[in-house]
């Protein structure tokens, strides 16, 4: 006897409630890591980027500029509110 499946079947808002109350535990939980535990420092690799990003150019030795840009974009938009927050 094969059991009958309903093919307007919800989950629950419980259900629904509890997946994003664990999603935003976890975001809140990483961001928390990142801006008070984290022991990570830059890689070599990383550092490069850095430095390419303070002197953009439209070309760089081992790679292209768009990881450059995108770090020099990010450091405009953002650079004023990550000093004021962690100094």
């Amino acid at each position: 006897m094969a059991a009958s499946v309903s093919g307007d079947a919800k989950p629950s808002a419980r259900y629904v409630l509890a997946c994003v109350a664990l999603l935003l535990a976890g975001a809140a939980y990483n961001v928390w890591f990142l801006l008070d535990n984290c022991a990570i420092d830059l890689a070599g690799d990383e550092a490069h980027y850095w430095e390419w990003s303070r002197r953009l150019d439209l070309s760089y030795y081992s790679k292209g500029p768009l990881v450059a840009y995108i770090i020099h974009a990010g450091r405009y938009l953002f650079g004023s509110w990550s000093r004021s927050l962690l100094g």
